[in-house]
């Protein structure tokens, strides 16, 4: 994946990032939030639901997720606020 990252960079294109996280995949949760933030913090667009937001930045108040989203990961990012099980 870096280097995707890498040419779409290197080549103008906007990088959409819906993390759509599921747990039973990956085992280490850890390890899952750790490269998931990786690789939205290298994107221009995330788009999180509010569990995998609170996942990745753990449980905070709705109203704040988008503040800590914006100060941590990206500055555009679209919240779906619909919540789903991981």
């Amino acid at each position: 994946m870096d280097k995707a990252v890498r040419i779409a960079k290197e080549n103008g294109t906007k990088i959409v990032f819906d993390p759509n996280i599921r747990l039973k995949i990956w085992g280490d949760e850890k390890e899952a939030r750790h490269i998931i933030t990786k690789y939205a913090s290298k994107s221009d667009i995330v788009m999180p639901g509010v569990s995998e937001a609170e996942f990745l930045f753990g449980s905070h108040t709705r109203r704040n997720l988008p503040i800590i989203f914006m100060n941590s990961v990206s500055k555009q990012f679209y919240l779906n606020w619909a919540k789903k099980a991981l």
